[in-house]
């Protein structure tokens, strides 16, 4: 508390009421979602980067411009690039909390989901009924 003004340890009644005790602020890595478990976001550059110290290889990521008006780096997820679905510019993704360990700077993961379109990149399976809202599918 305020135990430095004191040789004593103990703070006084009146040090209390003087020095407010500041709570600390708990820190998100997901802040850029508004309190909210997935945000629809616009992609604006797809890139391969590779990762911190001990590990290696080339990790897909994408800049994506998110419905709350705030830019992240966002990781896709394997079977995403690799697969017949290809990310690019101009796409619309699902984004959910989540960070990677080994990138610096990347916070969230794209979900793959319907987005309410059929035809668009990251469209997962329509015919889904249990845990949709998990992968953002409408009620059919």
């Amino acid at each position: 508390m305020i135990a430095f003004l004191l040789n004593t340890g103990m703070a006084t009644a009146n040090q209390i009421t003087k020095h407010k005790k500041i709570q600390k602020v708990k820190w998100s890595s997901s802040k850029k979602l508004n309190k909210c478990p997935m945000r629809q976001g616009i992609v604006t550059s797809v890139y391969v980067d590779s990762p911190k110290k001990p590990n290696s290889g080339k990790r897909k990521l994408a800049k994506v411009a998110l419905s709350t008006g705030k830019r992240a780096i966002i990781a896709i997820p394997d079977g995403l690039q690799h697969g017949g679905e290809r990310l690019q510019k101009f796409n619309r993704v699902l984004v959910r909390g989540g960070r990677c360990q080994d990138m610096p700077g990347c916070h969230y993961k794209i979900v793959r989901s319907t987005m309410g379109r059929l035809n668009d990149t990251m469209k997962g399976s329509l015919e889904r009924r249990q845990r949709r809202s998990k992968f953002g599918v409408p009620r059919l």
